[in-house]
């Protein structure tokens, strides 16, 4: 909040997509930066992208702007970021830390799948269920919570290793929250 605070009080006529536009550029910037070996300020970059990523729903708050067709272009948006970040960490897994057997490829398959599915799956309940079944687990793969994980790998030299950790708690949010929700809408 504090940022939306200071974007209001000096930068008071930013629209709400231009922020998200800014932070776009900003999240993509991670690709070169694992592509070039530099783990670290990748991780320290997705991890400032993410806190980044919630300014523009503030400030569409704050300035009573907030509409679908902003939601809409922040969630794609968010998505092709997930995506630069995930494709950078595992370039840099492959070529800098030599995990590039196929099984190695298969978990950055998996990693990419996982954490487009966690976003896939709460649209889907959203769209089909209720926005009310969405909250019914608690949200322990949230995107802020996988960059974080990213971000400590990253900054500590455990990219693959988080990649993996990401990897397997999306898959395990994704089946906890499905079973939960097929068994109170029977």
């Amino acid at each position: 909040m504090r940022i939306t605070r200071l974007i209001l009080r000096y930068f008071p006529g930013t629209s709400p997509t231009t922020v998200t536009i800014i932070t776009t550029i900003f999240g993509y910037l991670t690709f070169p930066l694992y592509f070039i070996g530099n783990s670290i300020l990748g991780g320290i970059v997705a991890q400032l992208a993410s806190i980044l990523d919630g300014v523009d729903g503030e400030l569409a708050r704050a300035r009573n702007m907030v509409s679908e067709r902003g939601a809409f272009i922040d969630s794609i948006l968010d998505r092709s970021v997930d995506i630069a970040m995930l494709f950078g960490a595992s370039y840099y897994s492959m070529i800098y830390q030599g995990y590039y057997s196929p099984i190695d490829t298969l978990i950055y398959l998996v990693t990419v799948s996982g954490w487009i599915l966690v976003s896939y799956l709460h649209a889907r309940i959203e769209l089909n269920i209720g926005k009310e079944a969405s909250l019914i687990i608690p949200r322990f793969a949230s995107r802020d919570v996988r960059i974080f994980i990213l971000f400590i790998g990253s900054i500590f030299g455990y990219v693959y290793q988080s990649l993996i950790a990401t990897g397997i708690l999306c898959y395990l949010y994704i089946l906890i929250k499905f079973l939960k929700i097929l068994s109170i809408n029977r």
